[in-house]
C-alpha cells in the first residue's frame, strides 16, 4: 500500500499552500500599498468643491470635476457643489528629511461647457479632514485665444517659515 507517500504529499502540498499564503499577505504588508510603509495610503479625507463662474461669482451646475489621483468623475449639483469626494492622503515625502508634511496633495481638474479648462494642483488634505473650502472659479472660454487655467496651492504659511528659518544664512 502507498498510504505513506499519499500522507506525505497530502502533509506537503498543505505546507507549501500555507507558505505560499504567508508570502503573500507579507508582501501586501510590507508593500507601498499597504502595511508599515504607506499609513498615508490607508488614510483618507473628503473634499466638496463648489465651481462658480469668475466674473460673475454664478454657480455653476453639471460642471465636471475629476480627482486626477483616483481618475473620478464627478458633477457639480445646481448649488454648484460636488457631492463629498473621498480622496486618499498621498504625502509628498521629498521634504521627509528636512521638514516632514503632515498633509497630502490631491489635484482638482475641472471642466464646463464654453469655460476653460481648469487645474488645481497641491491642494492639501489632511487624515479625516472634510475641507469643503475649495471653489473653483472658472472663465468663459475667449474666442480668440484660449489656454488651461491652472493654480498651484502652497504649503501652510507655519511650515514655510520654518523651512525657511532652519536653512537662513547665519
Amino acid at each position: 500500500m502507498h498510504l505513506p507517500n499519499r500522507k506525505i504529499l497530502i502533509v506537503g502540498s498543505a505546507a507549501l499552500c500555507a507558505a505560499v499564503i504567508l508570502l503573500c499577505l507579507g508582501v501586501a504588508w510590507l508593500s507601498p500599498l499597504g502595511g508599515l510603509n504607506a499609513p498615508e495610503a490607508q488614510t483618507q479625507a473628503t473634499l466638496r468643491i463648489r465651481v462658480q463662474d469668475g466674473h460673475t461669482g454664478a454657480d455653476l451646475p453639471g460642471a465636471e470635476v475629476v480627482i486626477a489621483e483616483t481618475g473620478e468623475h464627478y458633477h457639480t449639483d445646481e448649488q454648484g457643489y460636488t457631492p463629498d469626494i473621498p480622496v486618499p492622503i498621498l504625502r509628498d515625502t521629498r521634504y521627509d528629511q528636512l521638514h516632514p508634511q503632515e498633509w497630502g496633495e490631491i489635484s482638482v481638474l475641472a471642466y464646463c461647457e464654453g469655460y476653460e479648462d481648469y487645474a488645481l494642483f497641491h491642494l492639501q488634505v489632511e487624515p479625516g479632514q472634510a475641507r469643503t473650502d475649495p471653489v473653483v472659479m472658472m472663465f468663459e472660454r475667449d474666442q480668440l485665444y484660449s489656454q488651461p487655467f491652472a493654480l498651484v496651492e502652497g504649503p501652510k504659511a507655519e511650515w514655510v517659515q520654518e523651512l525657511l528659518d532652519r536653512f537662513r544664512p547665519r
